[in-house]
């Protein structure tokens, strides 16, 4: 917190005196990581999921509808990776924090995106005469974040988050925001403290169980998804089928439920994770000397780190299809004609959202964002690859989390890619 997110020294303990081991469930949460888990598991689910994920979809339509792409001709956009972060990210902050921000800090998407870029940076604690420009981008992510809470603050009542309150305000956003920022107000936290904890949101963390990935993996997961379905015509075909069965008659938007019922939607939701998420288990060997090898033995009371891309290599033939290559229906159980969406066989090597009751609580808005991400372009558009030879060729980059496009977002390089193009008409 301290080194990314600049984290007063004086509310530190606020995060290190959490102890996973004390926390009793049923519980009032004693501590900040207790009441993150709480409180996105509560407002990230059910009918404020609901309300959260049809916000996203009716902000980002209205940003691709403003585009005004010509009806007659095509439009090419040299990077897609780039272009749909800037769709996206600001999609993202105004169903989940309000308008306001946006207009009030228009710059936030891209100071927000070259943060990110450095957070490896800020990890090793560079100081500042070595990159000042990371300084920079991120004192002013701080000081517009603060101006945007006060003005929240004079303009709105975040304490309005109960039943009675709207699901959304211009100014906070949505309950989620106003229920976080009721808790950090009455547990003492100061102002510095609180913007630097909604940055930490913003960004959600590249290995965060307590906040949801608001941006930092799900633009990733989201550029994957879209990519693998236009590599592949067939399957966006496939994919656009049972996209249009998902949308209201009576308002022509979709009816986000529908998208957990429809098996190829979500099988190649789930192997885009599967193959383009990078996690690590921790465990501890509770036992007597675990033997892995002749040449290894793990002693007890070790922890261990288990990488999900290591632990795949071990068994790449296991399954009806490598588990290096990109099978979109890899998560569907035949019975006849019908398909149903499955992990049955593969749920070891599907975990993008870690496990048990620290599992990413975002995890239900990214697949809606994800999947209504790919339908609105559909819907909207017609939509394919400039050369899909040359898109067989992409690779992706190699750090925890969502995995980036490399030829886009490579360490220490901003070239544009010109194997991920793509035409709009």
């Amino acid at each position: 917190m301290e080194k990314w997110f600049c984290t007063p020294k004086e509310y530190l303990h606020f995060y290190a005196a959490h102890d996973p081991s004390a926390s009793t469930p049923g519980e009032k949460p004693e501590h900040m990581h207790d009441f993150q888990v709480k409180t996105s598991l509560k407002y990230l689910s059910g009918k404020h999921l609901l309300a959260f994920s049809e916000r996203y979809l009716s902000v980002l339509k209205s940003r691709l509808v403003k585009l005004e792409i010509p009806t007659n001709s095509w439009v090419e956009i040299s990077d897609l990776y780039t272009w749909l972060q800037g769709q996206i990210t600001p999609s993202v902050i105004e169903a989940m924090m309000g308008s306001q921000l946006l207009e009030m800090y228009p710059g936030i998407v891209e100071d927000f995106w070259e943060f990110e870029h450095q957070v490896a940076n800020y990890s090793r604690g560079l100081p500042r005469w070595m990159m000042p420009s990371a300084y920079k981008t991120r004192a002013r992510l701080l000081a517009n974040l603060k101006a945007w809470n006060r003005r929240a603050n004079r303009e709105s009542d975040y304490r309005q988050y109960g039943e009675e309150g709207p699901e959304w305000d211009e100014f906070f956003g949505s309950k989620y925001i106003k229920a976080r920022e009721d808790y950090m107000r009455k547990y003492g936290m100061d102002d510095d403290s609180i913007v630097s904890e909604n940055l930490a949101l913003l960004f959600g963390g590249e290995f965060s169980t307590e906040r949801p990935r608001s941006n930092a993996n799900a633009v990733p997961a989201v550029f994957w998804y879209i990519f693998e379905s236009f590599k592949d015509l067939e399957l966006q075909a496939n994919l656009q089928t049972e996209l249009q069965d998902c949308l209201k008659p009576e308002t022509s938007d979709f009816d986000i439920p529908k998208f957990s019922t429809k098996p190829l939607l979500q099988s190649t939701f789930a192997e885009v994770l599967r193959l383009r998420v990078t996690t690590t288990t921790i465990r501890t060997n509770e036992d007597a000397h675990f033997k892995l090898d002749p040449g290894y033995t793990i002693g007890k009371n070790k922890i261990m780190a288990i990488f999900s891309s290591a632990w795949e290599a071990t068994r790449p033939e296991s399954v009806t299809k490598s588990l290096d290559e990109f099978w979109p229906e890899r998560f569907l159980a035949r019975k006849d004609k019908d398909a149903k969406f499955s992990l049955e066989g593969l749920t070891e090597c599907w975990m993008p959202y870690g496990g048990g009751h620290r599992m990413c609580p975002g995890r239900h808005f990214a697949k809606n964002e994800i999947i209504g991400t790919l339908g609105l372009l559909l819907e909207l558009f017609e939509c394919e690859l400039v050369d899909v030879q040359q898109a067989e060729q992409v690779p992706a980059g190699h750090k925890m989390g969502a995995l980036r496009n490399v030829t886009t977002y490579e360490e220490g390089s901003r070239e544009t890619s010109k194997t991920h193009r793509m035409r709009l008409f």
